[in-house]
């Protein structure tokens, strides 16, 4: 009885199909060792970038002036061949005391390369903002819906910061100069200051009741307004004249600028360090994440990365300048502790939004995210207190 057997147009398809599974099980297999080869090699030339030209020039000067023990030694003979009648056997070959001693030199030097005792490693973390969708969309389990408004809440974080920031630079939206106040409120005092017809029922001038604060005018409330604002801001009585040493206003004016810089050089300084910690991850054709852990990115999500940074930048320098030029015009106490609050809160609308309305699944993958490893050398650690110390000069 013959042994039945499968047609052969069914062989060809199974052997197809398994084909095709160990093929993609290969191409994933090779993904992830060149992930990972690409993650050695960024780390390799991070290393060499930072330490190999002092410490090979070491390397190399104890390798040429190490005596070594066997550079005067007789060659032995080859084995096999006799010397003299009376030639001894070849002895047994010596240890390479040299060549160990060598080696020994070599593994302290790279040791020393890549363990520098005066630099630090420390981490940077994602901060939970609008500005960090652009890292997880199309990597977490997400629906379309989703990330599209995540993409849309990072539009309109743009958009509102953009916003206020080019309001704010507007001439109309700052405060008149001091100098047109005063021309007015001399054109004041010349026209209707002293005018018989603002008399009160005391025979007190307009201009009288301005000065000395009268809370009962109907009238010139502006120029009232005014001089309460100049009062209270130098710190002057009524009947002063001259400022006193201790002025609230202008100490107050220095302390919100003061905070607002600190403000923005807190933003700036997380950009730079999130950059530079991104900017060290290997490029791959695709991003991939392992453990929470950002492995590689692929060249167009980097674009993307770079050109928010940038913009994010740009925004905060533009607030800055926008921001001090505001506060310094301010003549108003309680307005000047209004407008820094205002200014702080409009650094904050990307951490407002992460907040309120970042969808669930985008909002865990960001907070489960592990901070990116990034090394201080001592030089960097100099670099960043002189620039500290620079900046409290400056302010």
């Amino acid at each position: 009885m013959p042994i039945p057997t499968k047609p052969p147009q069914a062989s060809s398809s199974f052997a197809e199909v398994e084909f095709d599974l160990l093929r993609d099980d290969f191409l994933a297999k090779f993904e992830r060792v060149h992930a990972r080869l690409n993650v050695l090699e960024a780390k390799i030339e991070r290393l060499e970038d930072e330490r190999a030209d002092t410490k090979l020039g070491d390397l190399a000067t104890a390798l040429i002036d190490e005596p070594s023990e066997g550079d005067n030694a007789p060659v032995p003979p080859a084995s096999g061949h006799v010397v003299g009648p009376s030639a001894p056997s070849a002895p047994s070959a010596a240890p390479p005391v040299a060549s160990r001693e060598t080696n020994c030199t070599l593994v302290s030097v790279l040791s020393e390369v890549t363990e520098d005792p005066q630099d630090q490693l420390g981490s940077v973390p994602f901060s939970e903002s609008a500005w960090t969708y652009p890292v997880v969309i199309g990597l977490v389990k997400a629906g379309i819906v989703e990330a599209l408004f995540a993409v849309l809440l990072l539009l309109v974080n743009v958009f509102v910061q953009m916003g206020f920031m080019l309001i704010i630079l507007t001439p109309d939206f700052l405060p008149g100069d001091i100098s047109e106040q005063i021309d007015y409120a001399q054109q004041w005092r010349r026209s209707v200051a002293h005018d018989h017809q603002n008399l009160d029922l005391a025979s007190t001038s307009l201009v009288t009741r301005v000065c000395n604060g009268d809370g009962a005018l109907i009238v010139s409330t502006r120029q009232a307004t005014l001089l309460e604002h100049i009062n209270s801001y130098l710190g002057l009585n009524v009947a002063a004249f001259e400022p006193e040493f201790f002025q609230p206003g202008v100490l107050l004016s220095v302390l919100c600028i003061l905070l607002w810089s600190l403000c923005v050089y807190k933003e700036l300084r997380n950009i730079l360090h999130t950059f530079e910690a991104v900017r060290r991850l290997p490029h791959t054709s695709r991003t991939t994440v392992r453990n929470n852990t950002l492995q590689s990115l692929s060249s167009g999500r980097y674009k993307i990365l770079k050109i928010t940074y940038l913009l994010r930048t740009a925004i905060a320098i533009s607030l800055l300048i926008s921001g001090i030029r505001w506060l310094a015009q301010t003549t108003s106490i309680t307005e000047l502790m209004l407008n820094a609050v205002a200014l702080n809160a409009i650094l904050d609308v990307d951490e407002f939004l992460f907040a309120g309305f970042t969808p669930m699944s985008i909002h865990l993958s960001i907070q489960k995210l592990e901070p990116l490893e990034i090394r201080y050398t001592a030089r960097r650690n100099k670099m960043l207190s002189h620039q500290v110390l620079f900046l409290c000069v400056l302010f």
